[in-house]
Order: C-alpha cells, then structure tokens, then sequence
C-alpha cells in the first residue's frame, strides 16, 4: 500500500518551478490513454476537497452565529414567563481554537463525538481560510495528504506530477501509478470532510428549528416556566435524534452520495478503489 509519507518525501523543489502547462504535456502517452482521465479525476477530487473546505470554512461561521441567536431566544423566552429565571451558559471548547458561549440545554447538540468532529473540521477550515494556520498544519489536522495545499491553484496535480518526474525514469507507468495514488489519497478525505459538511448541515438546520419553536412559544405567551423546561427538553431532544440519523451514515452511506454526485458531472471513476480491491476498476454501489 501506497505510503503518505515517503509520497511526500520524493516531492522536490522543481514541482514548484514546474509550470501546470508543461505538466499536461507529459500524460498524452498513446500506451497509457487513461493517464489523460487519471489526471482529470484527480484535480476533480482536489477541486471537491478544496470546496468542501470552503463550505466547512462558512459552516463554522453559521454555527456560531446561529448557536448565539438560540441562546438569546431561549433566555428571552424564559424572561417573558418568569421574573427572575435562572439560565446556566457554559463556555465550551467545541472545535480547534473555537471555544463560545452555550445554554446547558443547547449543549446536548453539539457536544458528542462526531458531532465534535465535524464541528472540528469546520474550524480548522476556518482557520486556514483566515491564514491562522499553515498549509501543512491543515493538512495534518484535516486527515489530507502531506502534498495538499488548500491555495495551490488549477493544474496543481499535473504541476505536481511533473515536478516528481523530473528526477523518475519519464513513462506512461510511471505516470500512472503516480495518478492512482494520488486519487487514492484523496477518496477518504473527501468522504470525511463530506460527512462533516453533512452533520453541520443538520446542526444548523436544527438550530433554525429550535429559534423557530421558540420564537413562537414567546409569541403565543401561553407557558409557564415548568412547561417551558418541558417544551426545551423535548424540542432539544426531537432535533437531537434529527442529526443523529445524518451521524449514523457510514462510509458505505457517504460514497453513495458522493457516487450520485460524480455520475452527475459524468466523472471518470473507474479507479477511486483501485487499491481496495485491484481485482475490479469500478465500485458497486
């Protein structure tokens, strides 16, 4: 099995000087026809990557705003039925550097393991958006290969390639082992950060919920406190259970989606699992 680290390792300083235009030139190989769509599919899946991260990037800013906006009508609906209520608000470290203000009850949402996850992912995401964090910090944390780079522009795969094939034997199979391990390094990242992009979805569409609901039961003015704690426990809980059944998707769930996705854009997917099982060129979905 294809190895990150020693990937990263026979990078040389060349790649960098190594125009994406030279690049394209080197996988037109009448031998190794594929090379071509090898090539395509996997600036397709650094292309998805990178804007996965974009959405991760903006999740993390929507989750903070929102998460604020459901603290405010929670409280402010357990002012307008009791003089005096008491509303515990906990400072919780829920990402990478992210750390906000959260009502006890909102915490249930939030605060679990893969829900944390993804949260996490959003932050780090936010984090290199904004230039906190290095290209290579990111990569580590985000589960990417030591090569990624979030900024690299269009045709950095091929740049890339070519970069290493200055100092390899210049062939189709070479090019074409290349490409498969770089396709390979990109398939479980892309699950994952789409798994995260998925989970973040549902927490904020369950936080949407929650400032609806609760919007309307300050309105309707029809509650006392006790009825209230009620109605936040079972209100909390419903959605809960909501992004429990997105948390649930498995690996097998995810590449479903994603596999929908790239039929749609008529994606050259014929070696995504080429090290899985080298026995076949295409997954059974």
């Amino acid at each position: 099995m294809f190895k990150s680290a020693l990937y990263a390792a026979s990078l040389s300083l060349a790649a960098i000087a190594f125009s994406s235009s030279q690049a394209n030139g080197l996988f037109e190989d009448l031998e190794y026809p594929d090379n071509r769509n090898r090539l395509e599919r996997a600036e397709e899946l650094s292309f998805d990557i990178k804007s996965l991260t974009s959405q991760l990037a903006n999740d993390k800013v929507q989750i903070e705003r929102k998460l604020q906006t459901a603290n405010s009508v929670v409280i402010h609906a357990y002012s307008s039925c009791a003089q005096d209520p008491h509303i515990d608000l906990s400072q919780l470290y829920i990402g990478h550097d992210w750390t906000t203000e959260v009502i006890d009850a909102l915490e249930p949402l939030v605060i679990f393991p893969l829900a944390t996850i993804a949260i996490n992912k959003a932050s780090i995401s936010y984090l290199i958006s904004e230039g906190r964090i290095g290209e290579a910090a990111f990569a580590r944390l985000a589960g990417l290969p030591p090569w990624f780079r979030v900024g690299q522009v269009a045709g950095g795969i091929a740049t890339v390639i070519g970069g290493m094939a200055i100092t390899d034997a210049v062939t189709g199979a070479i090019h074409r082992d290349k490409l498969r391990h770089i396709i390979h390094e990109q398939i479980q990242p892309r699950i994952e950060l789409k798994r995260a992009a998925m989970i973040n979805a549902a927490i904020l569409e369950s936080l949407d919920a929650i400032i609806i609901s609760f919007n309307a039961l300050t309105a309707s003015n029809a509650l006392n406190k006790q009825q209230l704690d009620t109605a936040v426990s079972s209100i909390v809980e419903a959605q809960r259970q909501r992004i429990d059944t997105i948390v649930a998707f498995d690996d097998k769930r995810v590449k479903q989606i994603l596999h929908q996705i790239d039929v749609s854009k008529h994606s050259w997917t014929n070696e995504d699992y080429y090290f899985e099982n080298e026995d076949e060129n295409e997954i059974n979905i």
